[in-house]
């Protein structure tokens, strides 16, 4: 009974927060669009997104806390904590990005506020509630955008229970771990990785209820997902997503993830995204990171039947202080980065950024990067264009 008032719940919440993750329309964007539109529409706001990869900056760090104890990275122990044994815990993100991007006629970009709050409100017996919540905000094109519901979202809110170690349930808004990000991996760039902003939402959440756990070197999820309104006969399942990790060696893992459902009234539908009239669809991914002596290096290759787009990226970061006495209070990383779109020929693109994180305290972290981005299939058809892009930010979480 619970679980049913939740994803009611949930619909309601997620019908207010439409996302507007529109990456590629035709100008070089940070945006998230996760099917490519014609390469002759205009081009669309450059920042309007649902964010994952900035409070992931934040889940980064939970994720290498508990890889020292577990040598695993899953939304399974990141949603199902209190080995600390406190009632409640929980964080509020927040953070401020510049950028200026030189093929807008509009460069200048500006990302504030971002808020982001979460918290776990552990029951006893292995029961827990689990919330998060995000408002962002925009300056672009000269102007502010206010769109309450364009900027708000709700991004979980469910309620699990652990029966053991090898399994686990929960119900409510849940996320769909499809791709490394949404899997609650590493991400390095201010932004999410074009290669999957591009081809799949982010921070991507639906109702529905999935099980989980691990098994010696193997965790799995697997989950149901479907649109629930009043009255309930019109409610509609969507489709169902699975993720499976393995991890050989320590601060190595190797992963697959899959999803199958239909575009309609999901998150993927919600933001008006253009299809070919496919009754179905499909994700295939795999996915690896690796988090060992200050190394980062992390990648994922990603297929969708929608106009059969295909992606990959991967990029490597080394943590100079990692191996220092100042190592569990400053980061200083440096990375580089590739991101690679292949999709029927106009809009393939290749995108090369290197950047900085530097962390000078616990929860403080200054991030810049400049990237340069070989555009196939512009404005008009076989157009050629570079595109060159600067960002910097500065995020804070505090913890509570």
């Amino acid at each position: 009974m619970i679980a049913a008032c939740l994803l009611i719940l949930c619909n309601s919440f997620n019908m207010q927060a439409q996302q507007t993750d529109n990456q590629l329309r035709v100008s070089y964007s940070t945006t998230k669009d996760t099917t490519i539109t014609n390469s002759h529409h205009e081009p669309k706001s450059v920042l309007h997104r649902e964010q994952v990869s900035h409070h992931l900056k934040d889940d980064r760090n939970k994720y290498l806390n508990q890889k020292a104890e577990n040598k695993k990275d899953s939304n399974i122990i990141i949603d199902n904590t209190g080995v600390n044994n406190k009632r409640f815990e929980g964080s509020l993100y927040s953070e401020v990005n510049y950028g200026r991007h030189g093929d807008l006629d509009s460069p200048d970009l500006l990302d504030l506020p971002h808020f982001i709050i979460n918290g776990h409100l552990h029951l006893g017996k292995g029961w827990t509630v689990v919330a998060e919540l995000e408002y962002e905000q925009f300056y672009e094109n000269k102007q502010w955008e206010y769109k309450f519901d364009g900027n708000f979202t709700s991004n979980k809110l469910y309620i699990a229970k652990d029966f053991s170690k090898a399994f686990s349930a929960k119900a409510g808004i849940i996320e769909v771990p499809v791709g490394i990000v949404n899997a609650g991996g590493p991400a390095l760039t201010i932004y999410d990785p074009e290669s999957e902003s591009n081809i799949i939402p982010m921070s991507w959440h639906e109702g529905g209820a999935s099980i989980y756990g691990s098994l010696g070197k193997w965790d799995y999820q697997i989950g149901g997902y479907i649109y629930t309104s009043l009255p309930l006969k019109n409610s509609q399942m969507l489709g169902g997503a699975t993720r499976l990790n393995y991890y050989p060696i320590n601060g190595l893992r190797m992963g697959v993830s899959s999803y199958w459902g239909t575009p309609c009234k999901s998150q993927y539908h919600r933001q008006d995204l253009n299809f070919l009239g496919t009754d179905g669809l499909w994700y295939g991914t795999f996915d690896f990171d690796y988090q060992e002596n200050g190394w980062i290096i992390d990648g994922s290759a990603i297929y969708c039947t929608d106009q059969s787009a295909k992606s990959a990226g991967i990029e490597i970061g080394y943590d100079f202080f990692e191996t220092t006495e100042k190592t569990d209070k400053m980061e200083l990383i440096p990375f580089m980065r590739y991101d690679g779109l292949f999709h029927l020929g106009e809009l393939n693109f290749n995108k090369y950024t290197v950047g900085i994180n530097f962390s000078p305290l616990k929860n403080l972290v200054v991030k810049g990067e400049y990237a340069i981005r070989h555009h196939q299939g512009g404005f008009e058809e076989g157009e050629k264009a570079t595109w060159h892009s600067f960002d910097i930010g500065v995020s804070y979480t505090w913890e509570f």
